[in-house]
């Protein structure tokens, strides 16, 4: 006997119909410069305390890259069927989210209903670089479109990680029949 609730017809549509709306409200209301409105990590300090971390970033840089983190976050949740690549700033704020497993988990399942998954490293391959540019070009219009900004302050192959955020074929949540 499975101890999770069994669904209710009509409840999970109601849940997204909401979690879509407080996400509109969210991306038109909450100031994008308040750091650390949406994730319960505090990156900055997890930064500095990673021996990963690049040292030679202050703290301005950080509390950017948290920022453009939590704003990449609330665009993968407004449009969770298209693909959508980090730059590295971004890509390393996130990796950073992931090394505290719990907070990451509650933050992703509070914002998408499911665990954000991470196909770290595509676009290593010679193959797979023309489907990550594609990728990240239509992430830079979304972001030009929902921020009024530029996504990457350099050229793609500077600015472009290699990996990317596929939500219709790796997350079960973008094949559910509502």
């Amino acid at each position: 006997m499975s101890s999770r609730p069994m669904a209710v017809p009509g409840i999970v549509n109601i849940v997204s119909i909401f979690q879509t709306y407080f996400l509109e409200i969210i991306m038109i209301y909450v100031p994008t410069s308040i750091a650390s409105t949406i994730i319960t990590v505090d990156l900055v300090r997890a930064a500095r305390r990673s021996d990963d971390f690049p040292k030679q970033l202050d703290e301005a840089t950080l509390r950017l890259s948290v920022e453009r983190y939590e704003r990449f976050l609330l665009l993968v949740a407004k449009y969770p069927s298209c693909e959508i690549a980090p730059t590295r700033d971004i890509d390393r704020m996130w990796h950073l989210h992931m090394l505290h497993p719990r907070q990451y988990v509650a933050d992703c399942y509070r914002l998408f209903g499911d665990i954000l998954d991470h196909d770290g490293g595509f676009g290593t391959e010679e193959a797979e670089l023309p489907i990550l540019n594609r990728i990240f070009a239509d992430t830079a219009v979304l972001w030009l479109k929902e921020y009024g900004e530029a996504y990457a302050t350099g050229p793609a192959e500077i600015s472009m990680t290699k990996c990317k955020r596929n939500c219709v074929s790796r997350c079960k949540r973008a094949c559910k029949v509502n």
